[in-house]
């Protein structure tokens, strides 16, 4: 009986750890990377558009390696917030995109652009108007660029703040006083199943699709995530790194910090050394 009760003692402390440690070192500045780099791209592109040094490329990819990592773990204020489509809606329409520069007012803004639907709007719909070259200067697509970039910012930051406000101590303390998760299976359960939705993007969405898998039809490269950058093959190599950082932690390191590895691990090592080999 004491055996078995300190054996639930040790996993008990084990969960509390790996909750803590995922939501206040891998998640939390994973989104702060994401913040951080949308204002950066807004900076470069308000200096572009009046006719300043193009950086505004290497900004988008920054941006768009950070949005891919945080796949992995698309749960709470990003979903509460409904901010995975108005960030992330592809394949991009070009159509619908060229169809609202063209019918857009003299001043391009956030307030138009939150008139328009998600079809014109986010990171997917500024790669297609940044690549393969960016807009000319001081013109209405430079204009509407940027307001997506603002767009962006806002977004990402809406859910940073989220995360530094309760959501990162909801996740932390689940079963222990948490406002969200009643129990600490609750919080890992939200955690496991985030990775398991991504990786599965990765599969049917990413990669079956575009190849025409599920259909049986012939390849259609448009289909390809981050098309118009050729950045498809890092979107996902960033998708498995959010994966690894939730499965290994912050350091990436199997007998390193406490992700979900550990907990794998003490109840069947077997299979955390298979998952660790892929």
């Amino acid at each position: 009986m004491i055996v078995t009760l300190a054996g639930a003692c040790n996993e008990d402390s084990a969960r509390r750890s790996a909750l803590a440690h995922l939501a206040e070192d891998v998640i939390v500045p994973a989104q702060d990377q994401l913040r951080a780099d949308a204002d950066t791209l807004v900076t470069d592109l308000q200096a572009y558009c009046a006719s300043g040094p193009n950086t505004s490329q290497a900004a988008w990819r920054a941006v768009r390696a950070d949005w891919s990592l945080t796949a992995a773990f698309v749960i709470g204020p990003v979903i509460e917030q409904m901010q995975v489509d108005p960030l992330d809606f592809w394949p991009v329409r070009t159509t619908t995109i060229e169809d609202k520069i063209a019918a857009a007012p003299p001043t391009i803004d956030l307030a138009y652009l939150d008139t328009l639907g998600t079809g014109a709007k986010g990171i997917p719909a500024l790669e297609y108007l940044l690549f393969p070259a960016p807009p000319t200067p001081n013109t209405p697509r430079c204009a509407y660029a940027l307001a997506l970039a603002q767009d962006i910012a806002r977004r990402t930051g809406q859910i940073a703040d989220a995360w530094h406000g309760d959501y990162a101590e909801a996740l932390a303390t689940a079963g222990h006083g948490s406002a969200v998760y009643t129990s600490e299976q609750a919080g890992l359960d939200a955690i496991v199943n985030a990775t398991i939705e991504n990786l599965y993007r990765v599969v049917k969405e990413k990669l079956d699709r575009p190849l025409g898998n599920i259909t049986g039809s012939a390849p259609d490269p448009a289909r390809v995530e981050s098309f118009h950058s050729g950045g498809a093959l890092l979107d996902i190599a960033r998708n498995l790194d959010g994966f690894a950082a939730i499965y290994l932690g912050a350091d990436l390191e199997s007998a390193g910090e406490p992700g979900l590895g550990e907990l794998v691990a003490a109840r069947n090592p077997g299979l955390d050394e298979r998952i660790i080999a892929q």
